[in-house]
């Protein structure tokens, strides 16, 4: 249990200099107004994971899912570990470049929401299945 919850704390923080990076630019550019499209992205992705989780642990065979997803969150912990030597300097204007070209285009919240999902895509698409599975387990407790 020890190592999901170090897991999931590594991540959250993770997703939290995202968030905090995506809120920061907003506020700075004076597009303030879209951060509630920032907030609603991080309810939706929690909720989703969440339920993701639950169900993972409520599976009648969790056997079956639990070695799949173990090699998999193995090979995108490698993955991402490799990927933040090589990129992690520059992410930060990454994000930002990705948010000032939607926030600049008409859509607002819309554009402001593909783009801090396509940002966040960029650092947390690896380990979805290993969060969602460590929050679901918390949240079925």
């Amino acid at each position: 249990m020890l190592q999901a919850f170090v897991i999931t704390l590594r991540e959250g923080l993770e997703a939290f200099l995202i968030v905090a990076i995506s809120l920061a630019y907003l506020r700075r550019s004076g597009r303030a107004e879209l951060t509630g499209a920032v907030h609603t992205g991080i309810f939706a992705a929690l909720a989703i994971s969440a339920l993701g989780g639950y169900l993972l642990y409520n599976a009648a065979n969790q056997e079956l899912f639990e070695g799949p997803l173990a090699i998999i969150a193995a090979i995108s912990v490698t993955w991402m570990i490799v990927h933040m030597w090589r990129a992690g300097r520059r992410m930060k204007g990454d994000i930002e470049g990705h948010l000032r070209s939607s926030s600049g285009r008409a859509g607002g919240i819309t554009s402001v929401s593909a783009s801090s999902t396509r940002a966040s895509a960029i650092s947390a698409s690896r380990t979805r299945s290993m969060r969602g599975s460590s929050i679901g387990r918390v949240a079925a407790r």
